[in-house]
């Protein structure tokens, strides 16, 4: 396949699969070897039952979540989606605007290899940091 049409394919199935919050569907566009690159965790993850887990959570917290933009390389399979949306503030219970970027690499079969994720402004990013810790602690209590 050529680099159009994975990206195109890939692209159809990961916003359809997003519109409808449907992590099993997303399991089956992500590589069993991939990578994932927190906004707020600093060491590399290459889980994909992780990066699942990740990916349930942040459809949860991130209200309105709305991907705006879209960029792609069909020559190295890279795609970049910025997206939006809103967050609570624990100690206000306001919303935050949150503006953030998925960086994603496919590999030839069309399957995600590798995500990375900036997330700001920082108090987004900070809210969304202990909430994430919060949901990781309550996970590996139950191991």
């Amino acid at each position: 396949m050529e680099g159009k049409t994975i990206i195109e394919n890939f692209l159809k199935k990961w916003h359809e699969c997003v519109g409808e919050k449907n992590i099993d569907k997303v399991e089956k566009l992500i590589s069993n070897d991939v990578k994932f690159i927190s906004p707020v965790v600093y060491k590399l993850k290459t889980d994909k039952i992780i990066l699942l887990k990740v990916l349930t959570w942040i459809l949860e917290i991130i209200k309105d979540f709305n991907y705006i933009q879209t960029f792609y390389n069909y020559e190295d399979l890279t795609i970049v989606l910025l997206f939006e949306g809103k967050i609570i503030e624990r100690k206000t219970g306001r919303l935050i605007d949150v503006q953030g970027v998925d960086l994603i690499k496919l590999n030839k079969e069309g399957l995600l290899t590798e995500l990375r994720v900036m997330v700001r402004p920082l108090n987004a990013t900070l809210e969304l940091a202990e909430e994430m810790k919060g949901r990781f602690l309550k996970l590996s209590s139950k191991f």
